[in-house]
């Protein structure tokens, strides 16, 4: 399964020699991990906007500590101290260990009695959140309400994979704003422990890929996966660009630069489909050229810019700029991911036992407040059945 953030946070991994890191003591705990992760959240802007429901959550931490007797256990009430922040680019990671110890390390004893817990699920209806989903070949999930609590629990009922047992934890998850879920646990291909933005629309799961059924498309994701920048001219009166990401580093920035630098004076069609599906952000170093551009081409010809549920962050900011500037410019598709208002900068750390890194934020951007933990709602919602291109050109043909 492909998790757009994760992927984004494996360039800080790449890195670790420069992050910070605090000596483990020999006395190195989970309560010695909360302690510190608890001083660096005091030090993030958005500490101060939450303060009172970070405070109840983190007494709630502090009274569960002395029962934690894993590496999971600790995780998990990391991402508790996290969540009433409503701060979606700050996560905890696991580290993680190539010995085969930790790759065969289970969150929690494996349920047993799964046929009753099929059962009761299996007549749920599309849109309930509970209910069996499909995930990669060979992969079965229940997903179920936790008994008094507003969370969720997605327990393995089958699977191919040597590394998992049936019956065992995957994930949880916590709502947020606007029918957002927190998810945390562990990666399927690895069981290194990840946390994540995820919503289920429809009996999917829009960030891990998880269906009701297993015949149901999904046409919500980028047709071209495999190249961040693509050109493609549809018909005499219509292009499409994809833009997959905004990073502002090379050798990534110098890939968007020679993308954007065909674009001068080439568009000149008087429709322009603008996929940003999948984007995980970025810089407005580069995003800010392709808006240069679009600014010019939107004097005299319009713009339909497709959004979905893994776009967040820059190409969030850049949705907003743009549709700022011309009511020719609209937006289809589906919400965005809502993680807009705060910046990883100088904000990585590894916690000092050395098991997890806290990614963390340390500025503010006020003007994007709004859309954290809500998205950008599109003019037009698309149908995940059908081509989103297909249906936007639907659309310009009847002079939308």
């Amino acid at each position: 399964m492909t998790i757009q953030w994760i992927k984004v946070i494996g360039l800080f991994l790449c890195c670790l020699s420069n992050v910070t890191i605090t000596a483990q003591s020999s006395t190195c705990d989970c309560t010695t991990d909360i302690n510190f992760l608890h001083e660096k959240i005091k030090q993030m802007p958005v500490y101060k906007m939450n303060k009172k429901e970070y405070t109840a959550s983190y007494q709630k931490v502090l009274t569960a500590l002395p029962t934690v007797q894993t590496n999971y256990e600790c995780f998990s009430l990391m991402n508790r101290m996290l969540h009433p922040l409503n701060d979606n680019h700050a996560k905890i990671y696991g580290v993680l260990d190539s010995t085969e110890a930790v790759a065969t390390n289970l969150l929690e004893k494996p349920m047993s009695e799964l046929e009753s817990l099929r059962e009761s699920l299996a007549t749920k209806p599309l849109k309930d959140k509970e209910g069996i989903y499909y995930g990669r070949e060979g992969l079965e999930i229940a997903v179920y309400r936790e008994k008094d609590a507003d969370a969720y629990r997605a327990i393995i009922l089958k699977t191919d994979a040597s590394i998992w047992q049936v019956g065992e934890l995957i994930y949880r998850f916590l709502p947020y704003g606007n029918d957002y879920l927190l998810g945390f646990g562990a990666k399927y291909s690895n069981k290194r422990l990840i946390s994540f933005n995820e919503r289920i629309s429809q009996g999917r799961f829009l960030t891990l890929g998880w269906k009701k059924d297993k015949a149901m498309l999904n046409f919500s994701k980028s047709p071209y996966p495999d190249t961040s920048f693509y050109r493609l001219e549809l018909t005499d009166e219509i292009s499409y660009l994809k833009v997959g990401s905004f990073n502002s580093f090379y050798p990534k920035l110098a890939e968007a630069e020679a993308f954007y630098k065909t674009l001068e004076n080439s568009l000149t069609k008087k429709h322009l489909i603008l996929d940003l599906r999948d984007n995980p952000g970025g810089g407005a170093r580069n995003s800010n050229i392709l808006l240069k551009i679009l600014k010019k081409y939107l004097k005299k010809n319009s713009v339909y810019v497709l959004t979905n549920h893994t776009m967040a962050s820059n190409a969030e900011h850049f949705t907003m700029k743009i549709t700022k500037l011309s009511d020719r410019c609209v937006t289809f598709g589906d919400r965005t991911n809502g993680t807009a208002a705060f910046e990883i900068k100088n904000s990585i750390f590894n916690l000092p036992c050395e098991k997890y890194i806290a990614v963390l934020t340390s500025k503010k951007h006020k003007k994007y407040l709004p859309i954290e933990s809500q998205g950008i709602t599109p003019l037009v919602y698309l149908d995940y059945e059908r081509s989103w291109i297909e249906q936007v050109q639907e659309y310009i043909a009847k002079g939308f």
